[in-house]
């Protein structure tokens, strides 16, 4: 059996896609008033939670708390270079 081993940097790079992605779809919602039904035919806010979703899982199976510090830090940065 084949052994894979995930660097940091390939983490980081989660981490951050997760962030970016978080912030996009909160920053749609909040546009809309936070009405999910009309962000259901936004191409754009669909993608970003796709990723966002995928992003999530990786980290849930590599055993990266959505909640953990440094996730937050991430996309607390994320959320200031949107404001």
């Amino acid at each position: 059996m084949r052994e894979f081993t995930i660097t940091e940097n390939a983490i980081k790079n989660l981490i951050s896609t997760y962030a970016d992605h978080k912030v996009q779809v909160e920053k749609a919602l909040e546009e809309n008033d936070y009405d999910e039904e009309l962000m259901y035919d936004d191409v754009d806010y669909q993608f970003n939670m796709g990723c966002c979703q995928m992003a999530e899982d990786w980290m849930r199976a590599i055993g990266i708390s959505l909640e953990s510090n440094f996730v937050q830090e991430v996309v607390d940065k994320e959320r200031e270079r949107w404001l």
